[in-house]
């Protein structure tokens, strides 16, 4: 059941990334993605890689932070906002 959601997960962000492409919005919006990163607000996505930044804007913000971080410049989340995963990078160790 779970590998089913996911994959269905996967399939919508798909279906969403192709659409923004044909409508030429994806340009735009990641052309101010790496805009405001480089400005330099701060923003902890800032320092994710191309694949996260459109996850998150395939998500439809161009802001992303965790519950904490949300509490840390003086914002709250609202209940029942929805959550978006990003992908974690691999890591192993030298010598295997």
């Amino acid at each position: 059941m779970a590998v089913k959601l996911e994959e269905n997960k996967v399939k919508q962000a798909v279906n969403s990334l192709l659409a923004m492409l044909q409508s030429g919005d994806l340009p735009k919006k990641s052309a101010w993605t790496v805009i405001n990163a480089r400005a330099g607000y701060g923003k902890p996505s800032d320092k994710w890689s191309l694949g996260n930044k459109l996850l998150m804007l395939i998500a439809g913000t161009e802001d992303a932070r965790g519950y904490q971080q949300w509490r840390e410049v003086g914002r709250q989340v609202k209940k029942g906002a929805r959550v978006f995963y990003i992908l974690a990078p691999m890591t192993r160790k030298r010598g295997f």
